[in-house]
């Protein structure tokens, strides 16, 4: 990360990117390996998304259970 603008109250900050010390002669794989790169990211989400279900519904559960233990 750089640091652009430097004020009182607000700093912005530029995200580079992981790939951009690779070669971008070939632009197919450029876009094999962006792809790739969202890919992965969109699995994470899901994971994240489905472990948070998991949870909760865990938790009701052994709500349910007390209760009526």
């Amino acid at each position: 990360m750089r640091n652009i603008e430097h004020t009182h109250d607000h700093v912005r900050t530029e995200i580079e990117s992981p790939r951009a010390g690779l070669p971008t002669a070939d632009p197919a794989l450029r876009a094999a390996l962006e792809c790739e790169g969202q890919r992965g990211r969109n699995w994470a989400t899901l994971l994240i998304l489905l472990s948070i279900v998991f949870v909760q519904v865990l938790i009701i559960g052994f709500v349910i259970w007390a209760i009526f233990w």
